[in-house]
Order: structure tokens, then sequence, then C-alpha cells
């Protein structure tokens, strides 16, 4: 639905945002060619737009935009059920505990495991060729 209204604009916005069970996004182009400024809120369902050429709205635009991100974060997402991982043997779990700071595990004696970055010689650059 096309606004002509800041204020009514906002206001949609806002209870889409609170009333919306799908995530609501927000999308905003500039068409240089026009000089037009498009804003859309859309939650896939219902879409809200506000079409502008005068640059006054931009500051209105930049608190409308603060409102709807702390919207945005202060959502709760739905519960998502966690998935819990048992560990086998004790020997799995020792070694997940001597991981070393690049992710390879390490061995018994502390040195790092083959392939690792740490064992990787640096690649060297070839000569530059002259024309």
């Amino acid at each position: 639905m096309l606004y002509r209204s800041w204020d009514s604009f906002t206001q949609a916005c806002i209870t889409l945002c609170d009333q919306s069970e799908r995530p609501t996004r927000t999308c905003i182009r500039w068409r240089h060619q026009l000089g037009l400024l498009v804003i859309k809120v859309t939650d896939d369902k219902q879409t809200l737009t506000f079409k502008t050429r005068s640059g006054v709205y931009l500051n209105r635009f930049d608190s409308l935009n603060r409102q709807l991100l702390r919207k945005y974060a202060n959502k709760r997402r739905a519960a998502v059920p966690a998935v819990v991982e048992v560990a086998g043997p004790a020997e799995d779990v020792k070694m997940v505990e001597e991981r070393g700071e690049e992710g390879a595990l390490a061995a018994e004696d502390g040195t790092p495991a083959q392939g690792t970055s740490s064992s990787k010689k640096k690649k060297s650059k070839g000569k530059k060729k002259n024309k």
C-alpha cells in the first residue's frame, strides 16, 4: 500500500512490526534519475511503501529506522530445540580439551598435529617476466 502521509506510514510500519508473525524487513532505494527516495517495509503478506522527492524526510526516515531497529532487536525468536552432542569415550573428551589455538588437535607432548597451518611452508612468488 502506498502512503502519502509520513505519520500514517510510520504508525502502519510500527503496527506491522508488532503484530506480524513473520519477520519484517525494510528496503530503502534511491532512484537517482527520478530523484526519488522509496522506503518499503514488508512481511511478505503486506507491503507498506512511502515515496518522496523531498530531502526533509531524511531526518524523519532516520528516526523511523532507529525505531524499527529497536523493534527488530527486541523481538524474541521462536524457541528452536537445541542439539546436544554427547561425548563418547574419555579419549574423545581428552582430544577436544587439547585443542590448539588454530583449532587443530594437539599431540600428547604439546606439539601441533601434522597438517596444521603452523607446519605449512609459505609459498614463494615467481619471478616477474620482463616484456
